[in-house]
Parts: structure tokens; sequence; C-alpha cells
């Protein structure tokens, strides 16, 4: 049986050594979030279709090395 992680926008959760901050995007699905994913030494968004990132989430993608 697998293990399962549940979503929560800005809750964030770790697997295998990444930290991983999930961040609600401009979407017309309620669910739809980008990630965070940060090992400690970089930093890589990955947001996809979104139409704009708000002024608060700004801060998640200080320092990334990409962001998608």
């Amino acid at each position: 049986m697998e293990d399962f992680t549940t979503v929560i926008p800005y809750e964030p959760f770790e697997i295998e050594g990444i930290h991983i901050m999930p961040i609600k995007t401009s979407h017309d699905d309620a669910y739809s979030v980008g990630y965070v994913l940060d090992d400690g030494k970089r930093k890589l968004v990955y947001m996809t279709d979104t139409g704009y990132v708000k002024e608060t989430d700004l801060v998640y993608l200080r320092n990334a090395i990409t962001i998608f």
C-alpha cells in the first residue's frame, strides 16, 4: 500500500529531505496549487497555467533557481 499526503495550500510537508510548500494559484479550479521545492541549497518553483501570482506569495518565489 502506498502512502499519500493530502495537500493543503500553505501547509508544508517533506518527502525524502525535500521541503515542499503548496501555494494556491490563480486558476478556475478551486483546488489548483503550485509547489515550491527546497532542499536547503536550491529552490525550484513549479506553477503552471496560472493567471498571476498574488503579492503575498512572491516571498515563496524569492531566490528560486528555476520557476516553471
